[in-house]
């Protein structure tokens, strides 16, 4: 998809990812357009994919979600459509990854304490269709945080 984009638009992208509130005015101008084609560029860009939405970095501290982790799954193949059902409906899990190698699953979980971290692993996660087996980690720190993906 890169292959269609031209500079302006990679500048265009570069510039959202780190302020999405950016007003187009300021937008067009740090991109080198007027604001009417920066404008046109943006839409394009929402209508074709590439931007697929506009949100707030939230500090998960500040919303008493003080616990946040990632549990490695291992699923029976065969149950797998039901595991996928089950984490769609859980609000706890944030993310959620199928993946090429020792584990299935990689998912990313938010819950307030300890307590409803056990609960989430103990009696629901590890209770869903297909799950063999978990392993989890929390974090304890955070040394990189990056909204966004690097634009060639």
């Amino acid at each position: 998809m890169l292959n269609n984009l031209d500079n302006t638009d990679r500048k265009i992208l570069v510039k959202l990812q780190k302020e999405g509130r950016l007003p187009i005015v300021d937008l067009a101008q740090q991109v080198g357009l007027s604001p009417s084609p920066c404008l046109r560029r943006v839409r394009r860009l929402e209508q074709q994919g590439v931007i697929k939405g506009y949100g707030a970095y939230i500090d998960h501290h500040k919303v008493d979600m003080d616990i946040v982790g990632y549990i490695e799954v291992n699923l029976d193949q065969a149950d797998a459509e039901g595991f996928h059902e089950a984490v769609l409906k859980e609000p706890a899990i944030v993310e959620c990854y199928a993946l090429s190698g020792s584990f299935d699953c990689l998912l990313k979980v938010a819950v307030s304490d300890l307590e409803a971290f056990g609960k989430l692993t103990m009696q629901e996660i590890l209770r869903y269709p297909g799950v063999k087996s978990i392993t989890s980690s929390l974090i304890l720190r955070s040394l990189k945080e990056q909204v966004g993906f690097p634009i060639p």
